[in-house]
Parts: C-alpha cells; structure tokens; sequence
C-alpha cells in the first residue's frame, strides 16, 4: 500500500474531509476505509511525531471500532509510538503494509522479525512471524509467536489456527486440539478452522469425525480445495456419499477438467447413477481424448 499525506479539513494530514465529522474523540469516518485512515495517520506519527490531534482520532478509532481491525490497528500504534524512534527508517504502518502484500517466507521473516523487536505488542507482526516460520519449517518458533499473538488477543481466529498447525507440526496432538477449539469458539464456521480441526480429527484416529469437519470446511467456503480434501479423505475412509458429493461439486467449480470429470463418474457408477455417469465419461473423453488430465488436477 503507497501511504501518501495531505491536509484534511480538521488539518490531520491524509485524511479526505469526506472521511472526518464531528470531533476527533469518538468520530466514525462517513466511507468504510478505516484501516487506510489509521494506517496513514500511524504512518504520520511515526514521521512527525504525535500530535493531539492525531492522537485524538486514534484514540477514538481504538475505542469505537474496538471489535474490528481498525480499532485493533489503532491500538498497537497507540501503545508502541514510543519504540518508533528505533525504527525511523520503516514506520510500522507501512511495514505492515509490506508484509500483508505477502512474498517469500526468506525475506518476510526477518521483516517480521524486526517489526516485532520494535512493536512487541502488534498482533499482526506475531502473525506474520508464526506464517512465516511455519513456511520454513521452523515449527518451534511458529508455536511460540502465534501463541504470543493469542497471550495479546485472547481468541485470535487466525493465531489459533496457527498455533495449532505448529503444534500439530510438531506431534503435539493434544495441544493442537486445544488451540482449535479456541478459534472455533470465536468463529464455528471458519473454514479454515473447520479445516485444521479436520487435520487434528484425522491425525488423531477419529475419521468420521474428520470428515465432518472437511465437510463443514467444503460447503461454507466452496472453494475447490476443500472440496479436493474432503474428497481424498472420503476415499481412504470408503466414504462413498462423500466421494461423491465432492466429485460433483469439483465438477462444478471445475468445469474443463476431464480428470474431475473422470472422478465423477466413477463415483456415480458406484452408486448405480450410470446415465448420469455416461455425461461425465464423454465429456471427460471430449476434453481430453489422450492426455491423463486437460484440467489440472493434483489428485
């Protein structure tokens, strides 16, 4: 994200005078974009220090948008401006614009790293720590940052979640289960958190119960791979109403792939549905006449 200054019309720079009413205490921006406004006034403070002012609209964004991330971004600027002069170089606002942009775990992590050497209280540099460290291996140290995120914001989704793929990572199954539920508390129909408690079912010898969070996973989200993970699942648990249900909707989401094709017809064979099937083989002959797989599956 280019964080760029102007003058507002209460002269706190980068801000639209569409985006400001009423005081600084307490305001609500009259548009939706309220995590670039605290981004560019973060970025301001860190440059030109805090004026009373700006620290007034923090303030208020900190404490009327306390339960989104607005509210939480305000507050990691609110408690870390005085570690900012070690750092004057990278204004955390826009190193964390840097990080969410994403890239490779190499170069990311030592960014992350360095933002939460000097912001010890911003969740979302934890988080970027734990993503990160989990993409090298460096499961240990993915463990203990998303729990440091969680210490910070009790009931974190995306902390949970990772705390538990590391703890999964490293063999502790107990305590994967324990950091899952903590997001499922907060977010029951995350898929991505019904996805991992999947992984923790599964890894736990419960593949029935597995299966239904895959399941819970496939039809919130609709995504292809979830539907790709129930359906492997499905198959080494001769869950066949599951193959099947994924081969379809795969089929729908990937309409060009004459391997998803070839899968739901097989699955519907084995359910008797050979009319139905026979669609399937032929479109699936059509798409591919001699390769293995025009759609580009990995199954």
């Amino acid at each position: 994200m280019s964080l760029t200054f102007g003058t507002g019309r209460r002269g706190v720079p980068g801000i639209d005078s569409n985006d400001l009413s009423g005081a600084p205490s307490g305001w609500h921006p009259a548009s939706g974009d309220r995590i670039r406004i605290v981004e560019q006034l973060g970025h301001h403070a860190a440059r030109h220090g805090l004026d009373p002012e700006t620290a007034g609209v923090l303030r208020g964004f900190a404490l009327d948008n306390s339960g989104d991330e607005a509210g939480a971004l305000a507050t990691e600027i609110l408690g870390s401006l005085s570690r900012w002069d070690h750092w004057p170089a990278e204004p955390v606002a826009s190193a964390l614009a840097q990080l969410d942009a994403g890239g490779d775990a190499e170069d990311l992590h030592p960014k992350a790293v360095a933002l939460v050497n000097a912001m010890p209280h911003c969740v979302r540099g934890w988080l970027h720590v734990a993503e990160a460290a989990m993409d090298l291996g460096r499961h240990r140290e993915a463990r203990d940052a998303a729990e440091q995120a969680l210490r910070l914001r009790p009931g974190q989704v995306r902390a949970a979640i990772l705390a538990s793929q590391a703890h999964l990572a490293l063999g502790h199954f107990s305590e994967a289960r324990r950091a899952i539920d903590i997001a499922l508390a907060t977010a029951p129909g995350d898929p991505e958190a019904r996805h991992q408690s999947g992984l923790v079912h599964e890894r736990s010898n419960a593949p029935r119960a597995a299966l239904s969070d895959y399941r819970a996973a496939a039809r919130v989200s609709d995504e292809r791979q979830h539907w790709e993970a129930m359906r492997d699942h499905a198959v080494r648990i001769d869950a066949g109403d599951a193959v099947r249900e994924a081969d379809l909707a795969v089929v729908r989401l990937a309409p060009e792939s004459a391997l998803a094709h070839r899968h739901a017809a097989t699955s519907l064979e084995a359910a008797g549905r050979i009319d139905a099937a026979r669609v399937h083989r032929e479109r699936a002959h059509a798409l591919a006449p001699h390769a293995a797989d025009a759609g580009g599956s990995t199954w």
